[in-house]
């Protein structure tokens, strides 16, 4: 039996597990680290590319919130105000959330999605910009495959936009011309 499910799994490779999930008491907590572990610090992708992360980009990577009071509702954080609350110390944490809780939980794994992705494409809107991919062994709990947005700016710096989970049908719709790894 052993023999069969070796050969099944060099047919049919399993993804590997998730790396360790990351958590925070706090969004300055979480900022802190961002700002330690990943803000301006360069990252080489599979194709030997230099990959950044810039301050203003942390609102939308881990889906930061406001809860504006002239609309009554939470509506994305303008980053500019944000980003100078979070560095000024002064961010009233009532008024913000996290609104995808897997964001921030899943942030640091993007250095090793960016270095050793299943899959490196041209996005369809723009393909300047990039679509990695890595499927990971979720057990049953949600979409597999993580996706990590690279945009490349105008002198051609690039920098990662955001990162989600998503599925299959999402990503072939996204995704332009296959690149290689």
């Amino acid at each position: 039996m052993r023999d069969l499910k070796s050969q099944l799994e060099v047919i049919f490779p399993q993804p590997p597990e998730c790396p360790r999930n990351h958590r925070h008491d706090s969004i300055a907590g979480l900022y802190a680290d961002y700002r330690r572990q990943l803000e301006g610090k360069i990252f080489k992708d599979s194709a030997g590319r230099e990959i950044t992360f810039r301050a203003q980009d942390f609102p939308h990577l881990v889906k930061l919130e406001f809860n504006d009071p002239k609309q009554k509702e939470w509506v994305a954080a303008v980053a500019k105000h944000a980003i100078a609350q979070l560095q000024g110390g002064t961010l009233d944490e009532s008024r913000y959330r996290i609104g995808d809780d897997s964001r921030p939980r899943t942030l640091f794994w993007v250095p090793q999605i960016l270095a050793e992705p299943d899959s490196l494409n041209p996005n369809k809107r723009n393909p300047k910009n990039d679509v990695y991919a890595k499927r990971f062994n979720r057990r049953g709990k949600g979409k597999t495959l993580k996706i990590v947005l690279v945009k490349t700016d105008s002198d051609g710096s690039r920098y990662v936009e955001t990162s989600f989970w998503s599925d299959d049908e999402y990503h072939e719709a996204c995704i332009a011309k296959p690149r290689s790894k």
